[in-house]
This record gives structure tokens, C-alpha cells and sequence, in this order.
């Protein structure tokens, strides 16, 4: 299951009609518990000077089997890995390739949050905050987007903005 190119994207159009077991949707919340992330990105689309907001599950582990298992398991999403197998960062330490499940199609990520939430226990506020956004979101105008983008950054400790 090696890549040929290290940043490879691997998309699937499959929808998430199969169904996975109890045992399954329990055991991909204890991975989104320990090694994922719940949240809310906010871009500025520069054509309109309008703030665009999008809702992702993210999981990151450096064994490769876990996120392939993720992957095949929703049939939807992306891996993404770092760009080579030994990455030296600006702090001058050698890690592990790091492999990058991420999921931002709205639909999946609302229905991977309602199969897990009973499940999860530390992500569990993340979950719901962006569930009650997923549900009123046709409706949200930009104050109150960012009212749970707020929230949202908050639950995954990156708190409020700084402002120099």
C-alpha cells in the first residue's frame, strides 16, 4: 500500500449507502477521538470579498493500515501524506511520514458526526457544534457562521485570533 508519489490524492465518488456495524462506527470514534479533528474552516473568497465556511473530519497518524481503514471504510474522502518519508522540520528534528485522512463533503461529514456521536467522548462537543451548524447553515447569515467557527476553534484549542 506504499505510494509512488508522496503527496498523492486519492478520491472516491462512492456514497455512503453501505452500511458499517456498530462495532465499526464505535471504533472509528476512538480514532477520531485520539488522532482527529473536528472543526470549521473560514476562507475569503477574494472574487466576492465573501467569507466561505466548511466543516471537515480530519485523522493523521504515521502507520498508514489506520488511515487506509478509515478510507476503505467510508469509501469517501482523501489520504494525503507528507512529502517524504523522513521529513525534517524547522526545528531540525527527523519525524515519520505523517498520512492524512480528510473528509469535507458536507453530506459525509454529517453523516459520519450522527453515526459516531454516541461514541465519541473527547471530540464529542466539536461534533455537536458542528452538527447544529450543519443543520442551520441555509439559514445562518456570516455573524452567526462565525459564531460557530468561533466556537469551533475554541473547542480545538486554537482560541481566539491574535490581533497585533
Amino acid at each position: 500500500n506504499s505510494y509512488k508519489r508522496m503527496n498523492r490524492l486519492i478520491q472516491k465518488e462512492r456514497p455512503l449507502t453501505h452500511s458499517l456495524t456498530q462495532l465499526q462506527w464505535a471504533y472509528l470514534a476512538g480514532i477520531i477521538d485520539g488522532e482527529g479533528t473536528i472543526g470549521m474552516t473560514k476562507i475569503i473568497d477574494k472574487k466576492r470579498n465573501h467569507p466561505v465556511f466548511r466543516g471537515y473530519i480530519l485523522i493523521s497518524n504515521t502507520y498508514e493500515d489506520i488511515i487506509n481503514t478509515v478510507y476503505d471504510w467510508l469509501g469517501v474522502g482523501y489520504i494525503r501524506s507528507s512529502m517524504n518519508e523522513r521529513a525534517t522540520f524547522r526545528d531540525g528534528i527527523k519525524r515519520k511520514r505523517l498520512f492524512i485522512y480528510s473528509l469535507e463533503q458536507l453530506v459525509f461529514v454529517e453523516e459520519v458526526l450522527l453515526n459516531i456521536i454516541s461514541y465519541l467522548h473527547i471530540k464529542k462537543k466539536q461534533a455537536l457544534n458542528l452538527l447544529m451548524w450543519l443543520k442551520d447553515r441555509q439559514h445562518n447569515d456570516i455573524e452567526t457562521n462565525d459564531k460557530y467557527h468561533k466556537r469551533s476553534k475554541e473547542l480545538n484549542g486554537y482560541g481566539e485570533d491574535i490581533r497585533l
